[in-house]
């Protein structure tokens, strides 16, 4: 296993424990902070595309992992009702793909 998709596995572990907890089993604290992470993550996404990255960025892991993740941080949000959080997060992984694509794309000048 490639050290980019352990960190990948590891950091999405941390993010899923934590959206479980916070939603879940109603750590109130602890669901602010995700929430609050997805909205920083969105920002900070939209920061990087608007200003741009010295060097090309590229998906660390198989496109069809990353999306099956996406699609079940989305799914458990808005089956607890957090559709404002699960808006974020969606709108943070599009801009997200646009980044990499634009990465692909200059990578192969």
């Amino acid at each position: 296993m490639s050290r980019q998709l352990l960190e990948w596995c590891l950091w999405n572990a941390l993010f899923a424990t934590a959206l479980v907890a916070g939603i879940l089993f109603e750590v109130v604290w602890i669901g602010w902070c995700v929430a609050a992470f997805v909205w920083l993550m969105l920002l900070m996404h939209l920061f990087v595309l608007l200003v741009g990255t010295s060097k090309p960025l590229a998906d660390p892991v198989p496109w069809a992992i990353a999306r099956t993740f996406d699609a079940g941080v989305i799914a458990f949000t808005a089956a607890f009702a957090w559709y404002a959080t699960a808006a974020g997060y969606a709108a943070a992984m599009a801009i997200q793909g646009l980044i990499y694509l634009r990465g692909a794309e200059s990578g192969d000048d």
